[in-house]
């Protein structure tokens, strides 16, 4: 299968290209600083060129500038990245006739706790990012055999910036204090699950009913806060004591904070089971263990 990814710097670009680049594929990936194609999503002439010399089966789109605060600051700049390009790049997958995957956020919905969020619930745009992010929705899905896939990834990254995960795990290392999130909850899917279920379904010929949007996240619901504890206990063996409660509404930017998702269209299409809580838990460990290692094999 051919295969092109687009954002494979990112936490889940990183993850997907060492998933997805085996013997059975034909993988090209795209970002400003890729070593197979470097591309600016902003550049609308260079992205149509692009895919205008290329063929494709599929077409994965991992790229966005996820910081809240940026998108916030700049608002056209989330536009350029976030919404614009799968207006072009769906026009190139009914010309060309690929499927383009476009992987959406979980930050749509508010007010309702632990509640699972269906793919045909109502979504409320709290801020630019959200906004951008919807935006790119329904361009994607301006070719209706495209697919929008919302999800909330974590993991380690290695590289820039400290992913949310990585900031946990340095905190719950060096004792820090930790100000923890009772009134915030996701269906987080670690990085490595997320590449692993995508690789699954990309192995055989895909199932004609893979179209619109689809949730693919852990099947549980659960607090940062539970999350959290739960972390120290598996990876630190000790339950965590030194930390306070907070609330994500005194949080500098508006953020939606009910993300659960829920998750069983994907799974009935594709007969996949999607992890609870603990085996995303679990998966993290293992991937924070083969990070430490290659740090210490380094150093």
């Amino acid at each position: 299968m051919k295969i092109c990814l687009i954002g494979e710097t990112g936490l889940l670009g990183q993850a997907l290209r060492k998933t997805l680049d085996h013997d059975g594929n034909s993988l090209t990936c795209v970002s400003r600083n890729s070593t197979d194609v470097a591309l600016d999503l902003r550049d609308d002439q260079g992205l149509i060129s692009f895919f205008e010399g290329s063929f494709f089966d599929i077409v994965i789109n991992t790229a966005a500038i996820v910081d809240h605060d940026y998108c916030e600051r700049y608002p056209a700049e989330a536009y350029l990245v976030n919404s614009r390009p799968s207006s072009l790049i769906s026009e190139m997958s009914l010309k060309k006739g690929f499927k383009y995957i476009y992987i959406s956020t979980d930050g749509y919905f508010t007010g309702n706790s632990q509640r699972k969020h269906t793919e045909e619930e109502k979504v409320v745009l709290l801020n630019e990012y959200a906004r951008s992010k919807f935006l790119g929705e329904v361009l994607t899905l301006e070719n209706p055999d495209n697919v929008v896939l919302r999800t909330n990834i974590i993991g380690f990254k290695g590289t820039g910036k400290k992913t949310y995960f990585e900031w946990l795990i340095s905190s719950l290392e060096n004792g820090e204090h930790l100000t923890l999130f009772p009134d915030y909850f996701t269906s987080s899917l670690s990085v490595g699950l997320f590449a692993d279920v995508i690789n699954k379904i990309l192995t055989k010929p895909l199932n004609p009913k893979f179209r619109g949007i689809f949730n693919l996240a852990s099947s549980d619901v659960f607090s940062k806060k539970d999350f959290a504890l739960e972390v120290s206990k598996f990876f630190f063996g000790k339950e965590l004591k030194n930390y306070s409660d907070g609330s994500v509404k005194d949080l500098n930017s508006i953020r939606a904070e009910s993300l659960g998702l829920e998750t069983s269209k994907f799974s009935e299409l594709f007969d996949i089971q999607l992890p609870s809580m603990m085996e995303v838990i679990e998966d993290l460990k293992k991937e924070w263990k083969n990070v430490s290692l290659i740090f210490y094999l380094l150093h």
